[in-house]
């Protein structure tokens, strides 16, 4: 039985149609006759189906459909209306609605047709839900399948995502169901690719392409393995298990592949194979003991390679004191990828990076990420094979560390097992190395035994000779010591000898420089020589080099003969005097250099004492800007004291955070040599106490031997200066103001005196007074040009210089001038700007001006940049007449010209108002060439984007 809402406003057509439904046994009709009464009755009441009218008070049938879908109740619609309008039908379906029905005429065939129509609908809607409820159930057991699951359409696209995969790939269903071009395999590659659940159909020779391994079929399932390589260089195996899908008619609708992670288990299985591989190579390198040594080695290290499941190794010898690592053997695969042609052979340990920290830690060391950060790396030389994991083992002999073996480039991560089992190996090896070089240096000593029995015989002989030779030694020593002696009285140098504290020798040289004669002091104490403040620093010197102790010379004063002191410099070294040590030593007179060190100090003292009393800030600083000198006025001018000065100051201290990034570039810039021999700039100061003043700076840099080690300069306080200038830019505003009250005032004036001028010309047509009126006229259009030149340029010095693009202000000008069929070609490199005032535009528009004035039938007019000597030369050239050499100079003049005789004169004024200048260097018939010459400071290549 089917249960129906019927809503309608009208009780009549409620009551009717509930009486034709009920007429059958399979429909059971509540009704209700409006919309807001019928959504509180689907709060408590469910129903198979609802049929409503469309026109009713309060709420229309649309209206409760749109409500019963928002609440999100699927349950079948029906609108039965007398309204027909198409636009009510579409709108009706459009919001979700079943059917429409349309009431109106014989009653029985249409409650007929409405029974259908809920019967259709009902039973549409239990099909729907019967099939949402099956997928929902083939989704759950996909679901809560334990291996990664998903499956795809015939387009390729995804219709099922478990949640085993979505833990495998820490994708979401969500972000996954729906995509298609191979979506599904970049979690796993990285990239879009064929899977094995596209390769259902290929052959095996095309899976193993795909790089998937033990490939077998079962049915209509095909199974094969895969390893991939994860982010942190570690890898895992998978096993793939895929099928087609059918439907009910036995149609391929889809695929589905199942994904293990078996790692694990083949970490386990590789293992164990490797284990016995192990075991088996002892078993080898055992029965090899009586192969040659080098064989021996050779298969050791590959050997190793072989069971850590590595690449490359390599074998090193350490010398006795373990300071050196001396290589002894690659492993073929090493050599084979090495690109260096001359490879050393011994390494000093203390240049060593990791590989020599089994020696310097005495224990094995695995790097399992040897591209992560270590401070122990030193990296490795260009053409070196590429390292990706390493590990290495010290051999030990006793205490000692004979040799190191290394490996690297497993494919797994390094760990204790790999440790034990190379230990073993290279343990074993040594023992065999041990033992060959005991039998070795056995027989040695047996031969050396031999040897020396046969030389006893001679030795004997041997020794009778050298009591001979000895007995003639002596006396050469004798005579050696003679000569010793007359060449230390020959020297120069001052040279005194003694024994402990007592003088036993000194050369003529020393008794002239201590003013005593040799009787006099020989015998007697070296402190007879030393004032007291010096003797306890000559005692342990003293003490040391008799005791055989390195004394580094020093410097000290002793008394001369005659009572006054000299500074001298005095080295030594222990000798055998006269059969015993004694110390001879070096005396070297510094008096003069002493007394210069100290006319330096007082030619300081002056200095800063005339700085001192100067009324501008002196400085300098060191490379890094910290100050290490500054004169009184300094502290007095940024409110710093002497023991801020002592705790250390830096010259970016005293600049405001607007310039600092300014001063610490052109600081920067002379320190590096940039900058020239002098530089000097405008910056905003900063006192201690946070106030702020102008100033500017001359700097220039110190120089020692060669090499710029500071800056040091000279700093005004401009603050005067700056307030004279704001005094005058305010002159300069109200000036400008008068200029234009007046301005305007004489161009109304003007405009009154050239009309009465043309209409008295009208009236008296005399040829005679022509002449005069055409004369009034030119000088009344000479006025008015005159006005409009002086409107152009009332704000030449008003505004303050700035940095400009000179490319940019040449398209500018161009752009007002009148430049017809003439080509204009603009050759100044982008971003090359000078510092100048803001009507340097005007400078380019008068030369752009000019040429087409008075260049005759020129073609081109060309600008370009030039440099010289750190300048730079910003050309304006033309192929027209030019200029004759006597008016090179005069067209700059005031007045000089045809039109006002001011454009030059004004140009020149404005390049000069930071330095600029500018010059005609044409020659005439071939065209003008006008030269601005821009100095080095101010000029500048702009960085791009700046």
């Amino acid at each position: 039985m089917y249960s129906v809402l019927y809503v309608d406003d009208e009780p009549g057509l409620l009551e009717i149609g509930k009486l034709f439904l009920e007429q059958s046994s399979r429909f059971n009709v509540d009704t209700i006759t409006s919309a807001p009464d019928a959504l509180t009755l689907l709060n408590y009441k469910s129903f198979d189906a609802i049929v409503a009218d469309y026109q009713m008070p309060g709420m229309d049938g649309i209206e409760f459909l749109k409500r019963v879908r928002s609440s999100g109740n699927t349950i079948p619609f029906i609108l039965f209306t007398g309204r027909g309008r198409e636009e009510i039908v579409i709108q009706a379906l459009n919001e979700g609605a079943d059917f429409y029905l349309q009431k109106g005429g014989e009653p029985r065939s249409q409650f007929t047709e409405l029974a259908h129509k809920i019967r259709q609908a009902v039973e549409h809607r239990k099909a729907e839900t019967s099939v949402r409820d099956l997928e929902r159930r083939e989704a759950d057991i996909i679901n809560f399948l334990p291996d990664a699951t998903f499956a795809v359409d015939v387009n390729g696209v995804v219709i099922a995502w478990n949640r085993a995969i979505e833990e495998m790939t820490n994708v979401s269903a969500a972000a996954m169901l729906g995509k298609g071009n191979y979506e599904y395999s970049i979690p796993f590659y990285g990239q879009r690719q064929l899977i094995l659940i596209d390769l259902i159909n290929e052959s095996d020779e095309v899976i193993a392409t795909h790089k998937y391994v033990h490939i077998h079929h079962d049915k209509n399932f095909l199974i094969a393995d895969t390893t991939l390589l994860r982010d942190e260089g570690k890898s895992i195996t998978l096993m793939c298990k895929a099928s087609p899908l059918y439907n009910r008619q036995g149609e391929v609708v889809g695929a589905i592949e199942s994904i293990r992670d078996i790692t694990v288990r083949k970490l386990a299985e590789d293992a164990l194979k490797q284990n016995e591989y192990r075991l088996n190579t002892l078993v080898a390198f055992y029965q090899m003991t009586s192969a040659p040594l080098k064989d021996l080695m050779i298969f050791a290290v590959e050997e190793a390679v072989k069971i850590t499941a590595s690449s490359i190794g390599y074998l090193a010898f350490v010398s006795d004191d373990e300071s050196v690592l001396t290589m002894y053997a690659w492993s073929s695969q090493a050599t084979k990828e090495c690109q260096i042609h001359k490879k050393p052979i011994e390494y000093p340990l203390n240049t060593t990076g990791l590989w020599g920290e089994a020696v310097r830690q005495r224990r094995p060391v695995i790097t399992n990420d040897y591209a992560a950060e270590n401070p122990l790396k030193k990296g490795y030389p260009k053409g070196h094979v590429p390292i990706i994991r390493h590990m290495n083992i010290p051999v030990f002999d006793g205490a000692r560390i004979v040799m190191i073996a290394g490996v690297g480039n497993k494919t797994a991560e390094y760990d204790e097992q790999d440790i034990r089992e190379l230990t073993v190996l290279m343990s074993s090896l040594w023992s065999v190395i041990k033992q060959r070089r005991a039998e070795e240096e056995l027989k040695k000593k047996n031969e050396e035994l031999t040897a020396s029995y046969e030389q006893i015989s001679a030795a004997e002989e041997e020794l009778r000779a050298n009591v001979d030779e000895l007995t003639h030694r002596e006396l050469a020593l004798r005579e050696s010591e003679k000569k010793y002696r007359l060449l230390l009285e020959g020297l120069y140098d001052s040279i005194l000898v003694h024994r402990n504290t007592k003088i036993l020798y000194l050369n003529p040289a020393c008794e002239k420089v201590l003013g005593y004669s040799r009787d006099a002091l020989l015998g007697q104490s070296i402190m007879l020589l030393v004032p007291p403040e010096f003797r306890e620093m000559v005692t342990i010197a003293v003490r040391n080099r008799m005791a055989g102790k390195t004394f580094e010379p020093y410097e000290l004063d002793l008394i001369r003969g005659d009572g006054s002191r000299i500074s001298v410099l005095m080295s030594g070294n222990l000798v055998d005097f006269e059969g015993a040590p004694a110390s001879i030593n070096l005396i070297i007179d510094i008096s003069s250099r002493k007394r210069a060190e100290q006319a330096l100090q007082e030619s300081e003292k002056r200095f800063h004492e005339l700085t001192d009393l100067l009324p501008q800030i002196i400085y300098e600083a060191d490379a890094d800007g910290n100050l290490i000198y500054a004169n009184r006025i300094a502290f007095d001018r940024f409110g710093y004291t002497e023991e801020d000065f002592k705790h250390g100051l830096n010259v970016r201290q005293m600049f405001a955070q607007d310039d600092l990034e300014r001063v610490s570039a052109d600081f920067r810039t002379m320190i590096e040599g940039k900058g020239g021999q002098e530089h000097k700039g405008e910056y905003m100061a900063l006192r201690k106490d946070g106030s702020t003043f102008p100033v500017t700076i001359h700097s220039s840099p110190i120089v020692v031997n060669g090499r710029i080690t500071g800056l040091r300069g000279i700093i005004i306080d401009i603050t005067e200066r700056k307030r004279a200038e704001v005094a005058i830019r305010q002159m300069n505003k109200k000036l400008n103001l008068l200029s234009v009250i007046t301005r305007h005032d004489i161009t109304n004036q003007l405009t009154m005196l050239v009309g009465f001028l043309q209409i008295l010309e009208m009236k008296q047509p005399d040829s005679l007074t022509n002449e005069y009126f055409q004369k009034a006229k030119t000088a009344a259009e000479r006025i008015s040009d005159t006005i409009r030149f002086t409107k152009e340029y009332e704000n030449l010095g008003v505004h303050a210089p700035f940095w400009q693009d000179c490319h940019t202000l040449v398209e500018t000008a161009a752009k007002d001038a009148q430049l017809g069929s003439v080509t204009m070609k603009n050759d100044l490199p982008a971003g090359f700007e000078v510092f100048a005032d803001p009507l340097i535009v005007k400078v380019f528009f008068n030369l752009i001006d000019n040429a087409l004035r008075y260049g005759g039938k020129i073609t081109t007019i060309r600008f370009s940049a030039e440099e010289s000597d750190g300048d730079h030369i910003v050309v304006c050239e033309d192929d027209g007449i030019g200029i004759s050499a006597v008016e090179k100079e005069k067209i700059f003049d005031r007045g000089f010209g045809k039109n006002t005789g001011l454009g030059l004169f004004l140009a020149r004024e404005i390049l000069d108002i930071t330095g600029i200048t500018i010059r005609e260097t044409g020659e005439e018939g071939k065209g003008a060439r006008f030269e601005i010459m821009v100095p080095k400071g101010m000029w500048r290549m702009a960085e791009k984007g700046s």
